[in-house]
This record gives C-alpha cells, sequence and structure tokens, in this order.
C-alpha cells in the first residue's frame, strides 16, 4: 500500500511540475474523453458486457536547448463495467524494465488506473540522434500489419489508443542525408528479454526502401511448464532480418514490409519455429476526398488457441509480436473513409480471413460538435468459425473526446 502511495505521489509530482511550466520552449497538450460500450459474444454461451472508460491523456515537451529534449506522456483511466471485463492485471500490465503503471484501486466493477508510456530524453547534434528512456520506435510501413515492428507491435482493433505502447530502449539514428539514414536500437523487457536491431533506409526512384537486421526476446525469464496463459504470451528468442518499402505510383500509394525470424530455442513444451510474415497494402485518394485502402498479410505461425482461450479478448490482445500478427494465415483488409463534410467524416472496413472462413466489419462515424470537441460512433462486428461452435462478437461504442 505504501509503495502504491508513493507511486501516485510521484505521478501527481511529474504532472504539477509540467502544468506550472510556462515557457515557450515547453508544450502541453492531450485529451479526456468518455466511451461506454457494450459487448455481446456466443462463446461459452450468449453474454452482454458493458464498460465505460473515462480517458485522460497528457503530453508534455520540453526543449531544454538546441541539443536537448524531454517527452513524458501519461494516461489515466477510469474504467468501470462488468467484471469479466476488468481484469486488474492486464490492465495494469507494464512491459517495460521499469513498471509505470499502477491501479490507484481496483475492485470488481470499477478500476482507475494511471501510467507512463512515454518518458524520455533525447539528444541531437548535426546528423546524430540518441533517445534514452521509454518511447515507441516505429520502423513498420503499413497500416494494419508491420512485420517490421519488432519493438513495439499494436491491435488495429484498439482504435481509442492511436499513440500505441512505448518500450524501454537506447535509439541512435544516423542521417546520411535528407533521404537515408541509419539506426540502431535496443530494448529491454520485463522479463530482462533483449531486443536489439538495426536499420537502414534510403531513397530510389522515388521510393523508400529499408533493410534490418537483429535479435529479438534473447535471454530473459522463460514460462513455467505448467502455465497456459504464460504459454500463450511466451514470446521465443529469434534472429531477425527483413525489409520493406513505399512509395507512388501514379497517385496510388504502395507499401509492403517482410521478415523473416530464425529460432534461437527449442524446448519439450513449446516448438519454436521458424516464421515468415509479410504485408503488402494499397491506398488511392479520389478527386471527391473519398479515401480507399487495402491490405493483405501472410504469416506462416497463427494460432487457435488464442481464440479458443480467451475468445474476442484472444482478437484484441493480437499481436502478440511482428513474428505473430494474427490467429489467422491469411488476411485481407479494405477500408474506405469519405468526409461527408468539413465536420463529419465516415470510414467502413472489413478483413476477410479465408483459412479461418470468417471475418470482421467495422463502422465509424465521427462528427465535430464545436472546436476541439468530437463524438464519434464505433461498431465491430466478428466471425469466426470455431469447432465446436463458431465464434461471433459484436462491439458498439460511443465517445466524446475534447481535445486541449
Amino acid at each position: 500500500m505504501l509503495i502504491m502511495l508513493k507511486k501516485s505521489i510521484l505521478f501527481c509530482i511529474i504532472n504539477c511540475i509540467f502544468c506550472i511550466l510556462n515557457a515557450q520552449n515547453v508544450e502541453f497538450f492531450g485529451y479526456i474523453n468518455d466511451m461506454p460500450s457494450g459487448i455481446w459474444l456466443n462463446q461459452p454461451t450468449s453474454t452482454f458486457y458493458w464498460q465505460n472508460i473515462l480517458h485522460n491523456r497528457m503530453n508534455f515537451g520540453w526543449q531544454i536547448n538546441k541539443n536537448f529534449r524531454f517527452d513524458a506522456s501519461a494516461r489515466t483511466r477510469l474504467l468501470t463495467g462488468s467484471s469479466q471485463m476488468l481484469d486488474a492485471n492486464q490492465i495494469n500490465a507494464d512491459k517495460g524494465v521499469v513498471d509505470m503503471s499502477w491501479n490507484v484501486f481496483g475492485g470488481e466493477n470499477a478500476i482507475l488506473n494511471m501510467s507512463l508510456d512515454r518518458l524520455n530524453f533525447t539528444f541531437e547534434k548535426n546528423k546524430i540522434s540518441l533517445t534514452l528512456g521509454r518511447q515507441r520506435i516505429n520502423w513498420g510501413q503499413n497500416f494494419v500489419w508491420n512485420p517490421n515492428d519488432i519493438f513495439n507491435t499494436y491491435s488495429f482493433f484498439d482504435f481509442d489508443y492511436p499513440e500505441r505502447a512505448g518500450c524501454d530502449a537506447l535509439r541512435a539514428i544516423y542521417y546520411h542525408s535528407a533521404v537515408s539514414s541509419s539506426e540502431f536500437a535496443v530494448s529491454l523487457s520485463h522479463k530482462n528479454e533483449i531486443t536489439a536491431a538495426a536499420m537502414h533506409r534510403w531513397n530510389w526512384k522515388n521510393f523508400d526502401f529499408q533493410v534490418i537486421g537483429g535479435v529479438i526476446n534473447a535471454g530473459g525469464t522463460k514460462f513455467s511448464q505448467n502455465n497456459y496463459a504464460d504459454s500463450v504470451s511466451y514470446l521465443p528468442a529469434d534472429l531477425v532480418i527483413g525489409g520493406a518499402w513505399s512509395g507512388d505510383i501514379k497517385g496510388i500509394s504502395c507499401r509492403g514490409e517482410f521478415s523473416y525470424f530464425h529460432s534461437l530455442e527449442k524446448h519439450s513444451d513449446w516448438e519454436a519455429k521458424n516464421t515468415f510474415t509479410a504485408s503488402v497494402g494499397l491506398d488511392y485518394t479520389f478527386s471527391n476526398s473519398l479515401f480507399l485502402q487495402t491490405e493483405a498479410l501472410y504469416n506462416t505461425i497463427n494460432d487457435e488457441n488464442v481464440l479458443l482461450g480467451n475468445g474476442i479478448i484472444g482478437i484484441y490482445s493480437q499481436p502478440l509480436s511482428a513474428k505473430n500478427l494474427s490467429f489467422a494465415k491469411w488476411n485481407i483488409f479494405t477500408q474506405a473513409t469519405y468526409p461527408f463534410s468539413p465536420r463529419l467524416n465516415g470510414s467502413v472496413s472489413s478483413i476477410y480471413y479465408p483459412d479461418r472462413k470468417g471475418g470482421y466489419a467495422g463502422f465509424s462515424i465521427d462528427y465535430s460538435l464545436i472546436q476541439n470537441l468530437n463524438l464519434a460512433l464505433f461498431m465491430q462486428t466478428f466471425y469466426i468459425s470455431l469447432n465446436p461452435k463458431p465464434l461471433e462478437c459484436f462491439l458498439g461504442f460511443v465517445r466524446l473526446k475534447y481535445s486541449f
């Protein structure tokens, strides 16, 4: 209890320091939103859950001088609803080497969680940039599935967390020119697993290319032999090589990326495998601002047990890593977005899983009530063919969001 109180006091002090700073070299912005939701699913029986999330985010930036910068971002969430939707361990999960997430209080139907998902210093001089601390390292090129994002994977379905999680890492970038750079990053997880990799990026004939190589999840603490939950989330050590490209062909944006993972370990409880993952995507904007995009993913590893064990929670918790981006081997995504007016935007999306004989459909509409205040509606539905009973699920969300 004393440790939790100390963490809460520290969190408040950090927020207060940056709130009272009033200088041109300090940035402060964020948002607060409230989002009630309802979830119906049929596994193991027909069930309805509800949840409400009151979410406050604060982003801080301090340009100390021309070479040094400090950034910190915090989010506070009050989650209420059905007890089945409030797993305190999942909500308080922090995969960094430093635990910067904690539940101030938690009960069967309400949890207040506070976390820091950005806390880093950056040094920049001439052609060199160094960043140390919790940060997001985004090497992916595609919109939905990113085989090159070996440091920070995310789930497309988690639309209410656009910033994405960060990792505790050291990142170094050397800029050869305006269109060419080399970088190296190394991160450490809560299990003392090391991920270290290098990337080189360049431009050729209006296309950007990159290659990556490194090791992921090396060393660290392994899962217990009889714990199924640990074995599902277990990430084996791998060597990884990959690449990506992006460019424009007659107004059509095209992107692609791939990664090959060579396993560094074998043991009797979990058969580590060499895997290959690749995704390609296209998008085009018409003269009337209609935006269309499509993307396809192929991955040799896919785990139906995630769905059998966790249902819709298994879908939302995907991906586990860049080598396990989906529970299906083949995935085909399409989306259309259209601004009906300067204040009203709508979007429809779908994912087809050929080998699972199922799919996903999503719909969203966002309306600007006044400046900085938006009202949005989101709907998602899933159908996955499973034995002995298919997984069917419908989710609805209403979000009121104020940005400052």
